[in-house]
């Protein structure tokens, strides 16, 4: 693993990992994965996962940083939009972004093609700039949105299992690792918890639920 890696790469892959619950070969469709920061750090981590990075910039896609085979994983990488993923249905267990669907015309358009390419059961974890922290919405020119609007998102689209709030509460480091993981302990404290520099919001699809006719034509017990 590169170890140029800042603070704020360190804790969103951190984060993904323990909210989105990603075990060993678990299969992870990283959306927007630019040239793989946050999938070199997972598959760092994680051994053997199945990951598909998506992204509609190839030259990003060119400069992968990590390649198959690292710690047991299997990558592949695909140039396409987000928000109309070439991928068939129920196919993920986790679906994770970073700092992507600012950027898209319609954010619920890209959560609702997460849901639908994620197993049921499966989890997206999304990741942006908050709206409600100063220095990161003096710091950019596309529009910033707030955790509780993220999860509306998630909601309206179906997610249920709703977590959100933020973090990377220190400004991202290279050096300063160590004292930029100490501050996340601000992710624990009322609404202190939801001004930190990135947005984080996670659901889970439901479970499958059988239809009427299967439901009507089971065997009835006496």
């Amino acid at each position: 693993m590169s170890k140029r890696y800042s603070s704020s790469a360190l804790i969103t892959a951190a984060n993904f990992i323990n909210i989105a619950q990603i075990g060993e070969g678990a299969k992870i469709l990283d959306l927007g994965c630019g040239h793989g920061r946050i999938t070199e750090l997972l598959v760092s981590k994680v051994p053997s996962l199945d990951v598909v990075g998506v992204d509609m910039t190839r030259s990003l896609l060119e400069k992968f940083v990590v390649e198959s085979g690292v710690n047991g994983s299997k990558l592949k990488l695909i140039c396409a939009d987000i928000a109309s993923l070439p991928l068939e249905d129920n196919r993920f267990d986790v679906a994770v972004s970073s700092r992507v669907f600012q950027y898209l015309p319609d954010p619920v358009c890209g959560v609702r093609e997460a849901l639908r390419v994620l197993k049921p059961g499966g989890r997206l974890v999304v990741s942006i700039p908050n709206k409600l922290n100063m220095i990161k919405y003096f710091g950019y020119r596309s529009r910033l949105y707030s955790p509780f609007e993220v999860r509306d998102w998630f909601r309206n689209c179906g997610f249920y299992k709703l977590e959100y709030g933020s973090m990377c509460f220190f400004p991202s480091a290279t050096r300063w690792k160590r004292f930029a993981a100490f501050w996340e302990i601000g992710t624990q404290i009322p609404f202190i918890k939801y001004v930190g520099g990135n947005v984080v919001v996670k659901g889970q699809k439901k479970m499958e639920q059988p239809s009427q006719e299967t439901r009507g034509s089971q065997p009835q017990l006496n």
